[in-house]
């Protein structure tokens, strides 16, 4: 985000090579050179071409540069070469906010994110998840804690990093917290009963 990026043809430039970039599924342009390089002409404000060798920068990238770029070089003298890029931006990754909710619960969040999952870890072992998608939505995921001294990090991750908010061990110990224990019922049958049964 708000560093520039390079797109590279691959290839050595020939001084007949007509170069020409594309955008987006519909191939709207943004760059072309014509052989020679007084020839470049560029369609967008934040692009730039790099006459001698046709690659492409894109100034200030953000989210929205994200999707497909394609090249295409033509030369009567060769055969036509096409390259796809595939580009995909993160927005810079927030540190989890964690905030108490009740006393025997806990709310990890963070705000205006994209492609990221927000976890709870007691320790190294996961407890839930929870996931954003491609849209800019505030993120949330619940803990409820028990009466006995864990370790939990609420941690926040896409592909290419993480942030991770530890909780103290003395604010996730509370009394009272503990799961309520399971009701069994245990179902006595008489002794005749059981052997009718067998018997049957």
């Amino acid at each position: 985000m708000g560093e520039s990026l390079t797109l590279h043809t691959g290839v050595k430039k020939e001084k007949d090579d007509k170069i020409f970039w594309f955008s987006g599924p519909d191939n709207k342009i943004l760059a072309r050179l014509n052989g020679k390089p007084d020839s470049a002409k560029i369609y967008r404000s934040d692009v730039s071409l790099n006459k001698e060798n046709g690659s492409l920068t894109i100034q200030s990238v953000s989210s929205k540069d994200s999707g497909v770029l394609n090249v295409q070089i033509l030369n009567v003298n060769k055969q036509p070469l096409y390259k796809k890029f595939n580009i995909i931006v993160y927005d810079p990754l927030p540190i989890p906010q964690i905030t108490r909710i009740s006393k025997c619960e806990l709310l990890c969040s963070v705000l205006n994110v994209s492609r990221v999952t927000l976890s709870w870890y007691n320790g190294t072992s996961l407890i839930s998840n929870t996931s954003a998608s491609d849209s800019h939505i505030d993120l949330s995921l619940p803990l409820k804690l028990e009466d006995k001294n864990n370790i939990y990090s609420c941690v926040a991750h896409n592909s290419i990093r993480n942030q991770t908010k530890h909780l103290d061990p003395l604010q996730s110990a509370v009394d009272g917290c503990s799961p309520e224990p399971r009701n069994v019922i245990l179902l006595l049958l008489p002794l005749s009963a059981v052997f009718l049964v067998i018997g049957f």
